[in-house]
């Protein structure tokens, strides 16, 4: 048996350039889910940092002034940037509230420009 050369104008090799298109429609969605996903997980992790510091944060109003510092330390630990810091002590001295924020990157490479922020608040009473 002999091959016969295709005619001129027909449509061998399309199902190859077909098929390029679909992977290349489907790494494309892969790729974007991925960076989705880690900008949640990322948001995730800045909430927790951010309850953490408030938490450790709100714990230090009325024993010292150190709200602040209990609060960046906590945040250090958990990789993310205290950028805001307020605390608010009630007039006896030994309750009030303390606002963070933090920031966290997204991931590397091309996101590393983005970042998740949260931010928390916390009270102690006396």
């Amino acid at each position: 048996m002999t091959r016969r050369p295709a005619a001129p104008g027909g449509d061998a090799g399309s199902a190859t350039v077909l098929v390029l298109g679909v992977a290349m429609v489907v790494v494309s969605a892969v790729c974007a889910m991925l960076m989705l996903g880690s900008a949640i997980c990322a948001r995730h992790s800045a909430q927790a940092a951010a309850d953490l510091a408030a938490l450790a944060a709100a714990q230090r109003i009325g024993v010292d002034g150190s709200s602040c510092a209990a609060a960046e330390a906590v945040a250090a630990a958990n990789a993310v940037a205290l950028y805001a810091c307020d605390v608010r002590i009630s007039a006896d001295g030994r309750s009030g509230a303390v606002d963070v924020s933090v920031s966290r990157p997204v991931g590397t490479g091309a996101l590393a420009h983005w970042a998740a922020e949260a931010r928390s608040t916390a009270e102690r009473l006396a």
